[in-house]
């Protein structure tokens, strides 16, 4: 729901409703997999080399995370 929600503004302007239906399950099963392994890479080598690999593939020039404002002090 974080994400959808703080997707809300671009679904409405670049999205249809469709268009979010299929790409809702993507988001959530990218992220229930990736939470998965890391709260359990320091007990499975599989986890440890998913979230190893997914970490070298991020590029230089992307920026920080930010906490989205409901979060941040």
């Amino acid at each position: 729901m974080v994400v959808r929600n703080a997707m809300d503004e671009f679904h409405g302007k670049y999205l249809s409703d469709e268009q979010m239906r299929e790409l809702n399950p993507i988001i959530r099963n990218a992220i229930y997999t990736a939470s998965y392994a890391f709260d359990n890479m320091h007990h499975s080598d599989k986890a440890e080399q998913y979230i190893m690999y997914h970490m070298s593939m991020i590029p230089p020039y992307w920026e920080d995370c930010e906490f989205l404002t409901d979060l941040s002090d």
